[in-house]
Order: C-alpha cells, then sequence, then structure tokens
C-alpha cells in the first residue's frame, strides 16, 4: 500500500466537530440553570438541542473557525487545510441519509439517527434526590483542554478574534473548576494541562508552520 501526505496538523485540529459539540450543547443546555434545582431525569443530548441556544452556538463557533483557517492562509498559502469547511456543509454531507428534518442546524441534530437516545451526563445531587450536572464528564474534561483550547490557540496566532469560543471556554472552565483562558489570553493556571500550541512554546504562526516543514 502506499500512503499520501494529504492536510496539514492543523486541518483536524480546526475541524474537531466534538470541540465544537460537546462543550456548546453543555453550555446550552445548563447556562441558564440556577444550580441548585435538581432534574428528575437525564436530559437527552442531541436531541434536546434548540437552535437559538447550542445550534446558534455552533454555527458561530463554525464562522469562527473558517475566519481562522482564512487567516493561516493569508500568511500561509502553502498549507493545505482544504478539509476545514463551514460546519453545516460538513454535518449535512456526513448524516445525509440520517437526517429527517434539516430547517435547522439544531433539527438536524435532533433528528440525526446516529444521535438517537444519547444523553446529558449527570450525578446524583447532594442529597440525593434527582440529578445534577457531571462537570467532569468527558464532554468537559477532554473537549475542552484537547478541544477548544488548541482551537483558541491557533486563533490566536493569527489575531482572529474567537468570542463564541472564548465565552465557551470560559464558562465551561469555571464549571470544571479549570482556568486556561484569561483575559482572552491562554495564561491561565491550568495551560499545561491542554494541548494549545503556547503550552510548547509555539507562538507564532511561523513556529507552528516551521515544527511541519523544518523551513
Amino acid at each position: 500500500p502506499q500512503f499520501k501526505s494529504s492536510g496539514n496538523y492543523m486541518a483536524p485540529t480546526l475541524m474537531n466537530i466534538n470541540g465544537y459539540f460537546h462543550p456548546a450543547i453543555v453550555y446550552g443546555e445548563f447556562v441558564g440553570w440556577d444550580g441548585k434545582t435538581p432534574y428528575a431525569e437525564k436530559p437527552p443530548f442531541y436531541e434536546g438541542v434548540k437552535q437559538e441556544a447550542a445550534g446558534d452556538i455552533i454555527m458561530q463557533m463554525s464562522d469562527e473557525y473558517m475566519a481562522i483557517k482564512e487567516a493561516v492562509n493569508k500568511v500561509h498559502p502553502e498549507v493545505d487545510l482544504h478539509t476545514v469547511i463551514p460546519m453545516r456543509d460538513f454535518f449535512f454531507n456526513a448524516y445525509k441519509n440520517d437526517i429527517s428534518d434539516g430547517s435547522t442546524f439544531a433539527r438536524a441534530l435532533n433528528t440525526n439517527k446516529g444521535y438517537k437516545g444519547l444523553m446529558h451526563s449527570m450525578v446524583p445531587a447532594p442529597d440525593g434526590n434527582g440529578l445534577f450536572p457531571d462537570w467532569n464528564s468527558r464532554y468537559l474534561t477532554e473537549d475542552i483542554p484537547f478541544g477548544l483550547v488548541p482551537i483558541k490557540g491557533i486563533a490566536l496566532t493569527v489575531g482572529v478574534p474567537t468570542p463564541t469560543i472564548d465565552r465557551t471556554i470560559e464558562w465551561c472552565q469555571a464549571k470544571m473548576g479549570k482556568e486556561y483562558l484569561v483575559g482572552g489570553q491562554l495564561s491561565g493556571k491550568n495551560i499545561n494541562e491542554s494541548r494549545c500550541p503556547q503550552r510548547y512554546g509555539f507562538n507564532s504562526i511561523d513556529a507552528m508552520v516551521t515544527v511541519v516543514t523544518g523551513e
């Protein structure tokens, strides 16, 4: 067999679907929770997504990572990011045979057969009556430090503002008891637990590209 190199390592980082979906859906479901009223049962994960909550957040994140792609290619057109495409295009192509209602992005998530039956991760309430959100679920502990934080790291190297990604990181890190993003910079005390380029000393897009090209 022959293996052909295609694309750049930044492409799968920017197209980390779970990194966008999972934190956005947790944020959308629980951002209005009062922190004390227990849930009677686990809320549905994808089937419960609302367009005005996680649906819009994911679409805004899509605009932000596409802006990052454009900025990277403006200074380094040789970096192959052809696989980085708008989220709607990716999702509707990947699940075109599984979605029964594509009227909005939220409805596409709601009606995707591949997502049916998945629920939010919950833990027993402190008094044992009902359920509280699980802030230690993989939807946050993996997809913030290894998903959104590295994407934010790339954005910083090319000066692209990412207000929706920032807001999501800040809310999620507070729930996790972690600190990655502080004042718009990846300078929090837990940054070494992440996979952002700044953790490894790559603070410019030139430095990141050099890692791959050796030039």
